[in-house]
């Protein structure tokens, strides 16, 4: 396998589940920061828009400060 700089890398059970997005109406991703939720969900959107060029992707960030 040929590594490249600036590539994200997905493990396979993890594409597999990232794919399992399009099943679903709605998503919610959960995981402590640092966790690579937002390179795997834009990494998603990658393969989508390379497979799909005419979907439409809507994404939507919740941010609350509360513990």
């Amino acid at each position: 396998m040929l590594i490249r700089l600036n590539t994200t890398y997905i493990s396979e059970q993890l594409a597999g589940k990232l794919f399992q997005i399009a099943d679903y109406p709605v998503t919610s991703i959960v995981a402590p920061i640092g966790y690579g939720k937002t390179r795997a969900v834009n990494w998603w959107a990658e393969q989508c828009r390379e497979q799909e060029p005419e979907a439409r992707i809507l994404g939507q960030v919740i941010v609350n400060d509360s513990l």
